[in-house]
């Protein structure tokens, strides 16, 4: 996958490269799309999405079935994580009206979004990683180190 780092106006495509012939396919031709990220089985991407007056979005693409889906989480790419068969996306996403993140997870096969953990605290979350049944990231706020273990 290849996205193009400077943006012009409002459109800033995905493409499909075949490295041996050298090939460009459009995958993605809408949007501001501002990163993307292979999940392990190579059939699947995630990508962030901004779309005017809109806070950005990750998105679902599924080479087989050729089709796009929505996850409806607004997050950006550092604050998610997934397991290593890329069946599960866990996200840190703002708390409904209150202040701080919490985390979410994702079935992507069947599409189901449960609430993961809601810490009682504020916290700000960067580089989300998942070992195991174990969540880590930093809490920006704080700049220390913490888990998740459920």
């Amino acid at each position: 996958l290849l996205i193009r780092s400077k943006i012009e106006g409002d459109i800033n495509k995905i493409y499909s490269v075949d490295l041996t012939s050298g090939t460009f396919d459009t995958v993605i031709g809408e949007g501001k799309n501002l990163s993307v990220v292979w999940l392990p089985k190579g059939n699947k991407f995630l990508f962030v999405q901004a779309k005017t007056g809109e806070p950005a979005k990750i998105f679902l693409y599924d080479f087989s079935q050729r089709r796009q889906t929505d996850l409806n989480i607004s997050t950006s790419l550092e604050k998610v994580a997934f397991d290593s068969e890329g069946k599960n996306l866990y996200a840190a996403i703002s708390k409904n009206n209150s202040v701080g993140e919490m985390f979410v997870k994702i079935d992507l096969a069947a599409l189901k979004q449960e609430v993961y953990f809601t810490p009682t605290e504020n916290i700000r979350i960067k580089n989300l990683i998942l070992i195991g049944d174990n969540l880590y990231f930093t809490n920006v706020l704080d700049n220390k180190f913490y888990m998740v273990s459920k």
